[in-house]
C-alpha cells in the first residue's frame, strides 16, 4: 500500500485520476477510473472502485496544518 501527502484548500474539490493498465491475455486494456473529495477542516472520507480482477479503494483524511 502506497501513501501520498497533498494541500488543498478548504472548500475546494481534489480529484484523484487512475490508470489501470490490463496486459493479461492477448490484448491490452485501459481504463481510467476517477475519485473526487471536497477538502474540509478535519475529517475523512473513502471511495471504492471495482473493476474485473481488483478494487481499488482511496481514502483521504483532512487536517489542518
Amino acid at each position: 500500500m502506497r501513501r501520498f501527502g497533498v494541500a488543498a484548500a478548504i472548500d475546494t474539490w481534489m480529484r484523484v485520476k487512475f490508470k489501470v493498465i490490463d496486459g493479461s491475455g492477448d490484448s491490452t486494456s485501459e481504463v481510467e477510473l476517477h475519485a473526487s473529495f471536497k477538502a474540509s477542516m478535519h475529517g475523512c472520507a473513502s471511495q471504492q472502485m471495482e473493476l474485473d480482477q481488483a478494487s481499488i479503494t482511496v481514502k483521504v483524511t483532512w487536517s489542518t496544518l
